[in-house]
């Protein structure tokens, strides 16, 4: 019963702002990057700078006319990996990946574990853009990852998606916390 209203609810929500898209919500951290310069999202107003990212992203290769958000990631396997030697070490494990992203990434000193995280890119802030070129856009001009992005055909077809979707991921590395509609 309680069911059935949160789907009339979500199917009226969908029909109303339809078209959409529906992307994983990657638990991660929120990182922003305008030109060659990565900020954390802080307190939703000021954030802290990165001052060290992974050297898979040359960030002097942002050509980018926009600023660039996304998610720092840690997959399941390599959260595994660095829990293992930090056991061997004698060292405090972390918690969760999303807890250990947030950590490494936040070091004062460059962190052993930093070129196990990953980047994946979202949206592009203050973008006249719809998600599909903002993804686009990212794409031909950065060297950055990009979400996975699912157009539904329909109101109908998105209600049927989403909980496909979030059920899939249950086996992915990356973790998620959710699904996202835009």
């Amino acid at each position: 019963w309680l069911y059935s209203i949160r789907i009339f609810k979500f199917r009226t929500m969908v029909q109303r702002l339809f078209p959409v898209c529906v992307q994983k919500k990657l638990d991660g951290l929120t990182i922003v990057i305008y030109r060659n310069k990565a900020v954390t999202r802080g307190n939703g107003t000021k954030g802290e700078i990165v001052n060290f990212f992974p050297k898979k992203y040359d960030l002097s290769k942002n050509r980018s006319d926009y600023p660039v958000r996304g998610e720092l990631v840690l997959t399941r396997s390599a959260f595994n990996q660095i829990n293992e030697e930090r056991q061997e070490q004698g060292l405090e494990l972390y918690k969760n990946p999303r807890n250990a992203a947030a950590g490494i990434i936040r070091s004062i000193d460059k962190s052993p574990y930093i070129d196990h995280l990953i980047f994946v890119a979202y949206d592009l802030i203050d973008c006249p853009l719809t998600v599909e070129k903002k993804l686009a856009h990212i794409m031909e001009r950065t060297d950055f990852d990009v979400i996975d992005n699912i157009i539904p055909k329909s109101a109908e077809d998105t209600i049927e998606i989403v909980p496909i979707e979030y059920e899939a991921t249950k086996n992915d590395d990356v973790p998620i916390d959710g699904m996202v509609i835009k």
